[in-house]
């Protein structure tokens, strides 16, 4: 049998570049006091939630702090739009629709560059040209934030084709790290002190939640294919449609949309006027109404990715076109109606699941303080399985390479 030195170098590549992201997120962007920085940017607490889910680094800005965020919201977003069916985004090539993505990706961490920047700039030192009287120390450091996340890009897609774990690989160190700090601080509002106990319960909680969310991962109905007049007297051929057709996006995103409004009206006139102190009151996870509103946005956004992902009406084109077919059901439309109707109830399903497991430490958090934070606890774990799973796959198929020894002298 041979050395498998190609998952070797893979493996060595990923290191690497997660070595490299590190270090990336620790390199201060010239002109920023860290310190004061950090201490600006406590105070809004979506950026430390989005770090959870993303495995950045928003508490200060370096060079890399963006991490993965910009590129994974731009995926989402073409995602979205080639489930429209748009001709024109159909056709485009691959190069292109890369290119346009990137693009994207671009605009996107400068958005949120300029906001990380703008809440930190009073610890931002003056920068100007000689004679000059205009500031540039505020469009230095947001330029410097936006080719640090490019790089990041890089470093993925870099990961993607000849490391291993796909380009989300690189935020799993970051997921890993940020669990004490999310347990502790959670949501900016109930500390959890990390006692003996209170570790020792969230290491049950986790050894629960994996047992739940393992199956769930892996979990798929197949709807087996055939094709007219070809029988096969191998492996029948199927369509998978996964049991959690969204993955962990829900989790990666939901807390971000509940607390950004709070965020707003916290930071505004809007706190002193009914509208803000409505919003207040239904993102606040301390109360049931706040409770609610979590639970209807990670369903929501279940329902959204589940669609961009799957999306049944590119599945019955794409059978169609092929040539295949799903036994029983005719081509067309029957087979988009056929698709869609077992992937609304399976998704039900699964975020019927997701709902109550999410939903418990919220609830038990109303009478014990600092239970809440489990809930983001739950949906790191959810993101790491996700991760994980890929890459135990990919690890598996690169081992198992080289025992094919048919042409091998």
């Amino acid at each position: 049998m041979k050395t498998n030195h190609d998952l070797l170098k893979r493996c060595l590549t990923t290191m690497m570049l997660v070595a490299i992201l590190a270090l990336g997120q620790q390199i201060p962007i010239p002109g920023y006091d860290l310190t004061a920085a950090s201490d600006a940017l406590a105070k809004f607490q979506f950026l430390k939630v989005f770090s959870y889910a993303t495995g950045g680094a928003l508490g200060a800005p370096t060079l890399m702090s963006l991490g993965l965020g910009p590129y994974m919201t731009a995926l989402i977003l073409w995602q979205a739009l080639s489930s429209l069916g748009i001709p024109a985004v159909d056709k485009l090539s691959m190069r292109t629709a890369g290119f346009i993505q990137n693009g994207i990706t671009a605009v996107l961490a400068l958005v949120q560059g300029f906001e990380m920047l703008w809440l930190s700039r009073s610890a931002l030192t003056p920068l100007y040209l000689p004679g000059g009287s205009y500031d540039f120390s505020f469009l230095v450091a947001l330029l410097i934030l936006t080719a640090g996340a490019m790089l990041v890009v890089y470093l993925a897609l870099y990961n993607a084709d000849h490391g291993i774990g796909s380009t989300v690989m690189l935020i799993l160190p970051g997921l890993i790290l940020n669990i004490p700090n999310m347990l502790q601080n959670g949501w900016g509002h109930s500390p959890y002190p990390l006692t003996p106990e209170h570790i020792a319960t969230a290491c049950v909680v986790g050894v629960i939640v994996l047992l739940v969310a393992v199956p769930l991962n892996y979990g798929e109905i197949r709807f087996e294919l055939q094709k007219p007049m070809l029988e096969s007297a191998f492996s029948k051929p199927y369509l998978p449609l996964p049991f959690l057709t969204a993955g962990s996006m829900p989790f990666m995103f939901s807390t971000m949309v509940f607390t950004i409004p709070q965020t707003v009206v916290q930071a505004t006139n809007l706190r002193f006027s009914k509208i803000g102190q409505g919003i207040l009151a239904w993102t606040d996870y301390l109360n049931w109404r706040g409770i609610i509103t979590y639970g209807v946005i990670l369903v929501l956004l279940g329902f959204v990715f589940g669609f961009v992902n799957f999306q049944p009406s590119k599945q019955a084109k794409t059978l169609k076109e092929s040539g295949d077919y799903i036994a029983g059901v005719m081509p067309g439309d029957d087979t988009e109606a056929f698709l869609t109707h077992h992937f609304l109830w399976l998704t039900v399903i699964g975020n019927s699941i997701i709902f109550v497991i999410a939903l418990i430490p919220l609830v038990i958090g109303l009478y014990v303080k600092g239970v809440s934070n489990y809930t983001l606890l739950i949906g790191n774990l959810f993101i790491m399985i996700t991760i994980i799973s890929t890459v135990v796959q990919q690890f598996q198929a690169l081992r198992l390479k080289n025992q094919y020894q048919l042409f091998d002298e």
